[in-house]
């Protein structure tokens, strides 16, 4: 936050001091008497706050879908120009002809400096960007094209992507894939509801480069192109891609703590109760509803005894898909189950015998078990050349009401219990070779006993990078791609969030440069939802 605020706040006050600067030199050249710098300043807040607000008024109504008449982007300008001589009249007590000529002077002082400033700005340390395409989805989302399923789930697809197909003639079929609602777009006018794309700023100023960035960079295939992506490959390193890891030689990378949230892509998020007939189950939460496409994602065995998830987690349905039925002759957008994940619920009840969560992480066996008036443990499966492992928490013992969240992230699990982390240890080093992503069937099972209450099931799978034999049968064919890069001094691997339908190092013939890199993405500014500073 306070790097954010530290790029923007003289970027305000630059523009705020034009303004009062303006406006002062014009009351004095038409010399007003009552034209003082207070006054400047306060006439040219009134300006920057009523062109601001226009903008995000016209802003807010295209969101809501109010269809803007094309004339108003010209007479809402106008109407400011009109708002501030009138103001400049009535704090003057001016006529009406010196109060427009004040704001025309004012106007004409402060062009050239405002925009001498602002481009020194964003050619040397800051700039503002707006998203483009869905290769960052969802970190950053383009303008995209909204369906509404017939549940009231809804998905997005980016408005490029699809006019990609409509500008050449060929109808895009969008299906939900909560209840397979389907809209088939023609070329031409689309009646779709519009989102707009996201607003981000990136910094210019002592860029240094740091893995896992965000970072603008100039196409190495087109460089008066720039687009935003991962940074994931220093000079000099081995990379690769395996599991849908990222692999520094021999070693699989661990993502920062830092990229502890911004990259968990929810899969299932299930806010709410069973209905009251079945409150004896120990589950007490929603089992046929709450995830993000709105499919049904548990199953209740008859017994009560146990909940499963229908099928592994996988990367089918990530962001921005583009209709199955254009891009891919099967009319099915191929899959990768996604071994790493998070869990996170809440322990509203707690019974007399033990509550286990059982995960396959990478063909081992990893069980969480929560017991009364005991820590939380978990225990590791044996492997061909390892022994079973056991471990206690070292926080506190469990209560109702407490935050659970489980983790199992590049080969390391760990528990975080009311925000703090309490246990972490290795799992694995490496995936076994002959795991098979697509030959998991259950991934995940709670195991219960009555008086166990548990509320609040969130879901989210880690990101997974698409290697080039599993990007085969994709959208795009990445031809160059060969499984690895190795580096040069100065080259770098850079990768976007949404790896199905990326255009990064997997695609270009060309390496990227580390003088390709113009920009850090430091914050996503708009729409106002989704402001987040990226440390």
């Amino acid at each position: 936050m306070l790097v954010f605020l530290l790029l923007i706040a003289p970027v305000l006050l630059s523009m705020v001091a034009i303004q009062v600067f303006s406006y002062r030199a014009a009351f004095g050249l038409l010399r007003f008497e009552k034209g003082s710098w207070l006054t400047a300043l306060e006439v040219a807040l009134v300006a920057l706050i009523v062109s601001l607000g226009s903008e995000v008024a016209l802003h807010v109504c295209r969101q809501a879908g109010v269809d803007v008449p094309n004339g108003a982007y010209i007479l809402v300008p106008l109407a400011v120009l009109a708002f501030i001589a009138i103001y400049i009249r009535w704090r003057l007590a001016t006529e009406a002809r010196w109060a427009i000529a004040a704001m025309l002077i004012g106007i004409s002082i402060g062009v050239i400096p405002a925009l001498s400033t602002a481009y020194l700005l964003r050619a040397v340390w800051v700039n503002a960007y707006m998203t483009s395409s869905s290769s960052m989805a969802p970190t950053l989302y383009p303008r995209r094209y909204e369906l509404t399923c017939e549940n009231g789930s809804q998905i997005a697809v980016a408005e490029r992507n699809a006019n990609i197909f409509l500008d050449s003639g060929t109808e895009v079929t969008l299906r939900c894939p909560c209840d397979e609602t389907k809209v088939v777009l023609q070329p031409g006018r689309v009646d779709l509801p519009t989102i707009s794309a996201d607003r981000f700023v990136a910094e210019k100023i002592g860029l240094s480069q740091r893995r896992w960035d965000m970072v603008v960079y100039r196409n190495p295939d087109e460089p008066e192109v720039e687009y935003v992506s991962r940074l994931i490959g220093m000079p000099g390193e081995k990379i690769s891609l395996r599991a849908g890891d990222v692999w520094l030689d021999d070693q699989m990378l661990v993502k920062p703590r830092a990229m502890e949230d911004e990259l968990w892509f929810p899969v299932y998020l299930v806010d709410r109760d069973l209905p009251e007939e079945e409150f004896d189950s120990w589950l007490h939460t929603t089992a046929s509803g709450g995830s993000v496409w709105g499919q049904r994602a548990w199953t209740i065995s008859e017994d009560d005894a146990g909940l499963e998830m229908r099928g592994p987690v996988c990367d089918r349905w990530s962001y921005m898909p583009i209709a199955r039925d254009a891009n891919h002759a099967d009319g099915e957008k191929p899959t990768q189950a996604v071994a790493d994940m998070r869990i996170d619920f809440t322990m509203s009840d707690i019974g007399e015998k033990p509550l286990e969560v059982a995960v396959d992480y990478y063909a081992r066996s990893i069980i969480w078990r929560f017991a009364k008036e005991k820590k939380i443990e978990v225990a590791i499966g044996a492997a061909d050349d390892d022994e079973p492992v056991a471990k206690e928490s070292e926080g506190p013992v469990v209560q109702p009401g407490d935050r659970i969240r489980l983790v199992m992230r590049d080969g390391t699990l760990s528990v975080w219990q009311n925000g703090t982390t309490v246990l972490e240890l290795p799992a694995i080093a490496a995936p076994p070779v002959d795991w098979d992503s697509a030959a998991v069937d259950r991934q995940l099972t709670w195991k219960g006993n009555a008086g166990w209450r548990i509320a609040d099931i969130q879901l989210y799978r880690d990101i997974y990078y698409l290697s080039g034999d599993e990007l085969a049968n994709r959208f795009r064919v990445r031809r160059t791609f060969q499984g690895s890069w190795d580096l040069g001094v100065d080259e770098l691997v850079i990768l976007g969030d949404n790896s199905g339908g990326s255009l990064d190092s997997r695609t270009y013939e060309k390496r990227l440069k580390t003088s390709d890199v113009v920009g850090r993405v430091v914050a996503r500014y708009w729409p106002p939802s989704r402001w987040r500073i990226f440390p």
